[in-house]
C-alpha cells in the first residue's frame, strides 16, 4: 500500500471516517399570538375557494328544482341561478373573513391565559 493510496484512496476513509452531522433535535415552539387580520384574509380566500367549488352543486339543485317544481311550489326563477354564481363565493368569503378574525381573536385571548399552542419543529 503506497502513501498515495493512504492519503487519497479508500484507505483515507478508513483512517478518517467522514464526519456526519447529528440529526437535528426537534424544537418545541409556542404560538403565542395570531394576527387577526392576516388570519381573516387567509380564511376569506379559503372560504371563497370553497364557495367556488360549491357553486356547481347549487346550480344543479336550482336546475333540478326548475325542471321539477313538484311539492315545493313554484320553481325558482332562472335569474336566481345566475345570482348564485356571483353571490355565493362573495358571501362565503365574507363569512370566512368574519370567522377567521373572530377565531384568531378568541385564540389570542385564550393563549394569553393558557400560554399558547405548542408545536414541534424539526
Amino acid at each position: 500500500m503506497s502513501l498515495y493510496e493512504v492519503l487519497y484512496g479508500r484507505q483515507v476513509e478508513a483512517l478518517f471516517p467522514p464526519m456526519t452531522t447529528p440529526p437535528p433535535l426537534p424544537m418545541k415552539r409556542r404560538i403565542k399570538r395570531i394576527a387577526p387580520l392576516h388570519a381573516a384574509t387567509i380564511s376569506a380566500v379559503f372560504y371563497a375557494l370553497i364557495g367556488l367549488v360549491a357553486v356547481p352543486y347549487y346550480l344543479f339543485i336550482m336546475y333540478w328544482a326548475h325542471r321539477h317544481p313538484g311539492h315545493a311550489g313554484a320553481a325558482p326563477p332562472k335569474t336566481v341561478s345566475g345570482a348564485i354564481v356571483l353571490i355565493f363565493p362573495v358571501l362565503y368569503a365574507g363569512v370566512g373573513w368574519l370567522f377567521g378574525f373572530v377565531g384568531a381573536a378568541i385564540y389570542n385571548l385564550i393563549a394569553r391565559m393558557v400560554g399558547g399552542l405548542k408545536i414541534e419543529i424539526e
